[in-house]
């Protein structure tokens, strides 16, 4: 992958949580690990990927409410 293409992923994971987390039906971030995930990762830093995460962590955070 090029290395400008990381930070373009970075970015365009952040604006897609922050488009969730700024919806009224978003729950917030104490409803769950998912919605905790999408706070975190809605309001991390571009320069970073702290937050985004990975397979792992998408699975875990979009499967994490059904099992409840």
């Amino acid at each position: 992958m090029p290395r400008g293409s990381r930070n373009v992923r970075i970015a365009v994971n952040r604006s897609a949580a922050r488009r969730i987390v700024e919806l009224p039906e978003f729950r917030g971030a104490g409803a769950g690990q998912g919605e905790e995930w999408l706070s975190d990762c809605a309001h991390g830093p571009l320069s970073t990927s702290e937050g985004v995460g990975g397979p792992t962590e998408w699975l875990r955070a979009g499967n994490s409410t059904w099992w409840r």
